[in-house]
């Protein structure tokens, strides 16, 4: 399990004994999602900071950190296959990134602040 913080981190439990795992720490302002990959080898987060980041579910190190939106970010998703991770925010922008190499591959524009997203199961449709 992950939870997502307003003290900007995000905490790793086992919840068969309800130890806290791994804490992940880096964001600059609170946490508005923290999700697992399909593979829970690597979290997702997104933060009011404006920026998501992925780390390794194991050591707790940062992976890669997604910049580009120009506010606070309302939540992130992970497509089915792991290799997409999407971002929704405030400045009315969803945008959808490359697991592998941190690259933003499609920016949306909505026109209003997003709350959330989703990928269809195929990653074919947001």
């Amino acid at each position: 399990a992950v939870t997502a913080s307003w003290d900007g981190t995000a905490r790793i439990w086992d919840v068969a004994t309800g130890d806290c795992l791994q804490v992940l720490e880096g964001h600059e302002s609170g946490l508005s999602s923290a999700l697992l990959s399909g593979s829970d080898e690597w979290v997702l987060t997104a933060s009011w900071d404006g920026t998501a980041k992925i780390w390794s579910a194991t050591s707790g190190a940062c992976r890669l950190t997604f910049e580009g939106h120009g506010s606070r970010l309302s939540s992130a998703v992970i497509s089915a296959d792991d290799r997409l991770a999407m971002t929704t925010s405030w400045d009315s922008t969803v945008r959808i990134w490359s697991v592998a190499t941190g690259d933003c591959v499609r920016l949306l524009e909505d026109g209003s602040r997003i709350s959330s997203a989703a990928f269809s199961l195929d990653g074919a449709w947001v």
